[in-house]
């Protein structure tokens, strides 16, 4: 990035005003940065996300999936389907299933039991300009 050229622009765009490069009094090597305010949203999306991590055990998994089957299925619906479909769609309907064949996997730790939730419910994160909404799929 440090050798990056902009390309020419073309002889109609008009000139730039000259302006004085930026100064900075910061020491090489010392940290920099910008604190920027966020809106109370925000702030009761970051409390609720670090209360889940902290309070409930969580696991990872990862692993190749063959989505050709998935792409194709995808395509089909489309085709024909007024709204259209997502691979989100397509991955939040999957984990539905999973939960259906495996029902342990659908639990709750509660401190000093497990809940093994007869429905299932999944939350889906959506960015909005104010933060993220996070309405549950039944």
């Amino acid at each position: 990035m440090d050798q990056y050229t902009p390309a020419a622009t073309s002889a109609a765009a008009p000139a730039a005003k000259a302006v004085a490069p930026a100064t900075s009094n910061a020491v090489v090597g010392q940290v920099s940065y910008t604190d920027v305010p966020v809106s109370q949203m925000r702030k009761v999306i970051a409390k609720r996300l670090s209360e889940s991590l902290f309070t409930a055990p969580h696991f990872y998994l990862t692993m190749q999936i063959d989505m050709d089957a998935a792409i194709a299925a995808r395509t089909k619906i489309n085709e024909v389907a007024s709204v259209k479909v997502s691979f989100n769609d397509l991955v939040v309907k999957a984990t539905a299933m999973a939960l259906k064949k495996h029902p342990k996997i659908n639990s709750s730790w509660m401190g000093d039991f497990i809940r093994y939730n007869e429905h299932i419910n999944i939350g889906v994160a959506v960015a909005v300009d104010e933060g993220l909404l996070v309405p549950v799929v039944r």
